[in-house]
Formats: structure tokens, sequence, C-alpha cells
């Protein structure tokens, strides 16, 4: 048993039960003390090491500023709207479709207190630092955001602040009822102080966990953390074979000829050592990373010993890289290694990311906002959805559909389908809409969109 696993199994088996004793007979002396020596002392052993790992720390930025680059919105659904605004988050649609779904089906309130809180959530943060935090934490298996509010009670009470909880601070306690399973959410300080939280104040977004009927989500540095540790070994046995390995050489004398022809005597015990000692000064320095052998004879180097397992090693590192972003489902060629990091793979690395992940997840993230508002905000009726409007990667490129449409001629119906919408009827759709060299196909996504226009629009309103 490692060291590690003997603590682990010492503080699960003997140090919590204790403690929870302790508190059981001072219930106002120590209230957090389970917490913080229970939880806490499980993601101690278990996850915070997986910000120490350059690999998942690396990933988990990634996926962190493509996270907080969208901002958060706020909207009413117009009355009488048949667009299902859920169509919004569409992998097969440009930006240019979006922001005309969103203007057809919603009116987005500027001035809402949600903005405020958002932009300004506490005292302490700003609006960025705070979903920051969050997905970072999210990273861990579970994301909490406190919505504080004034007076006793949370149905609709204003919202003054709002917090980001790190995850392992948070004790998830069951009510024993299916349809309402959360009772209650205990926050933990470091010093031991509780706050009980009632499920209404927070907005808890979570993984996927195989764990039937678990409250709590499985983290990705639990499922990392084999090739974490994997990684953090073949560290420590690179840098031993940078300081000890490598190629040696043997340094030797022994009685020879000079170039006169005339016989030379082998080096003396004292000559060789001031020999040693002069090189070792004057080539090797303070870090000695090649092996040197001495012997008393007449002077002949002779390397020996190349050794491959500093290139298995780099190509062990380059193994765990690939892994560890697959396994947070970012596209190996985000990676910083040299075969896959090309400017196209790049692109299309982000692209992928942003359509396969970063959209579903604030997805979900939105759904659970949005059903936070209506329990403070009943009669808005609000729908908070992130603006992926910001994302480059999901833009058309101009280039390849003035290729594609812009030569000889285009058709009204040929301009919509580049932006996903139906073909116009009583062939009004077949007109001539830009003939070679007369309108730019820019100009004419700047005028569809120039104030989020109207997919239903005829050639008239044009």
């Amino acid at each position: 048993m490692s060291a590690k696993q003997y603590f682990k199994s010492v503080g699960l088996a003997i140090i919590e039960p204790a403690y929870k004793a302790l508190v059981k007979s001072y219930p106002n002396y120590a209230p957090g003390v389970p917490m913080s020596l229970g939880k806490t002392f499980r993601w101690s052993l278990n996850g915070n090491t997986a910000y120490n790992n350059k690999i998942f720390y690396a990933a988990q930025n990634i996926l962190v500023r493509k996270l907080t680059e969208a901002p958060i919105t706020f909207s009413q659904k117009k009355t009488g709207s048949k667009v299902k605004f859920d169509r919004y988050y569409s992998k097969a649609i440009t930006n240019e479709k979006r922001s005309a779904l969103k203007a057809l089906a919603l009116t987005e309130l500027e001035e809402h207190d949600l903005n405020r809180l958002f932009d300004n959530p506490n005292g302490y943060q700003s609006g960025i630092e705070l979903m920051e935090d969050f997905w970072h934490w999210y990273g861990f298996g579970n994301g909490y955001l406190w919505f504080e509010t004034l007076g006793e009670g949370t149905r609709n009470k204003s919202v003054v602040h709002i917090h980001c909880l790190p995850s392992c601070s948070v004790e998830v306690v069951e009510s024993n009822n299916y349809e309402t399973p959360v009772k209650e959410y205990v926050y933990t300080t470091r010093i031991g102080l509780q706050l009980r939280i009632p499920p209404e104040q927070i907005l808890h977004l979570k993984h996927w966990n195989n764990t039937p009927g678990s409250l709590e989500g499985l983290g990705v540095d639990t499922v990392a953390a084999m090739d974490i540790s994997l990684n953090n070994s073949n560290n420590v046995a690179q840098g031993a074979v940078f300081i000890n390995g490598g190629r040696g050489t043997l340094f030797s004398s022994d009685i020879g000829v000079d170039k006169d022809g005339e016989v030379v005597e082998k080096m003396t015990a004292e000559q060789m050592e001031a020999l040693r000692e002069t090189m070792q000064r004057e080539l090797v320095g303070a870090h000695n990373n090649r092996k040197m052998y001495y012997t008393n004879g007449f002077i002949s180097a002779q390397n020996f010993g190349d050794s491959m397992a500093e290139m298995e090693l780099i190509s062990a590192e380059t193994n765990n890289w690939k892994s560890i972003f697959a396994i947070c489902g970012i596209p190996v060629a985000l990676a910083p290694i040299t075969e896959a990091s090309t400017e196209n793979n790049v692109k299309a690395g982000y692209k992928a990311l942003v359509t396969n992940l970063i959209v579903s997840e604030l997805r979900k993230f939105d759904q659970k906002l949005t059903q936070k508002a209506a329990i403070f905000y009943p009669n808005d009726k609000i729908i908070a959805a992130h603006d992926l409007t910001e994302y480059t990667e999901l833009a058309p490129d101009l280039e390849i559909m003035k290729n594609v449409y812009g030569m000889p001629s285009l058709m009204e119906d040929e301009r919509r389908a580049i932006f996903g919408y139906d073909e116009l009827p009583d062939g009004l759709g077949q007109v001539v809409l830009v003939a070679t060299g007369l309108m730019k196909l820019e100009d004419i996504v700047n005028d569809e969109f120039a104030g989020a226009g109207n997919p239903n629009d005829n050639l008239e309103e044009l």
C-alpha cells in the first residue's frame, strides 16, 4: 500500500467518524467539522491534484475560456410567436440565422435586474470572474451558483447577490422524496461554519453520473485520474533520464607514442585527477548531466551507451496529452503537440469544440438558469440564453459562399438556402437577385440582417 492510500484509508476510516462523534456530542461547538474533514478530505486526496497537472490545467483553461466567451442575455418570448427558440442552439445554422430566429421569437430585456446581477454579482467579483469560477469547479463534477435573497424564504424574493460555491465545500442533502430529491444544500466554510441553503436558491449544474440515484456529478478529473497519475510518473522518469542519463564517456591513459615517435609514459594518478577537475570545472559546469569515468592511462576518449529511454518518455507524454484532451472532450488538434497543430486543424478543432461541446453545455446551463429566473421573477416569463453569435467559429465563410453562390448569378431561393430558409412559393424564389458584378454577396448578408431581418419577407419587402 502506498503512503497516499494508507493516509486516505486512515482519514476515511478513523478521522472522519471520530469527528462526527465529536460533533454529535458538541453540535454547537463544531457544526462544520464532518464536512470539512469528510468530503473536503476526500477531494483533497482525489481531485485537488488534477489542476496541478499541466495537461488537465491546460485542457480546463481551453474549456473555461470558450464557455465564458459568450455573454448571458435575458429575453421574453413574443406573444403569438410560432418559432421554436430551441432551434437557436442547432449546429446546422449560422450565426446570421440565429440572430434572425432570436429577433422573431424573443424581445431582449436589456434593463432587467438579472443583467445587473450577472455583470456585478457580488462585492468581490465581476460577472466573468463569477462564471470563470463556476465553470472551473464544474470540471470537478458540480457547479453551484447561490442566489442570495433578502429575508427568510426564497420564492418571489429579490436576489441581492450571486455567489459561486466551491464544489468541495457543498453537501447535497437528500429528502427521501423522489419528486423533490434535494432537501437542502449545506455550504461549509474553511473554518467549519455551515450555511444551510434551500434548493430554490441554488443553481446546480452537474456532469452525468453512472451511480444510480446520485445527486452529484462525476468529475472529469476522476475519469482522467489514471492518465494524470501516469503522466506525473512519466515526468519524474523523464527528469531522472535528463539528469543521470544520456551518453557516457570513458577517459583512459596508457603508454603510447607521440607525433614524433617518442614513447610517452602513462599519466600518474595525480595528473589524471587534475585533468578530471579541470574538465568538470570548465566543461561540465554546475549540473553534470553526463557520465564520465577516468583511469590512469594514456589519454583517449570513447563514447558509449546511447539510450532511447528519453525518446520513449517523450512519446508517452504525447499520448497523455491526447488521452486527457479526449477525456475532456477537446479535439486533439488543440493540444500543443506539433504534428496536429496546423492552422487548418486548429480552426477545425475550435469549431468542433464549440459545436460538439460548448454549445451543449451552455444550453444545459441556460435551461437551468431559465428555471431559476421563473422562481424569482415569475411574472417576467424570462428565457435565459448565451449569445452564441459571439463565436466566430459559427459564422459563415463568405469567401466560400461567394465561390459557390456568387457566380455567375444568384437567385432568391439560392440566397435563402444559404441561411437554411424554405423556398418561396409561386416561383418568387426563382427571380435572379445577384448578377455577376452588379451586387456583392456581403451586401446581401448585411441587408438581410441589418435589423435582424425577417426570413418570411417576400421579394417586394426586400
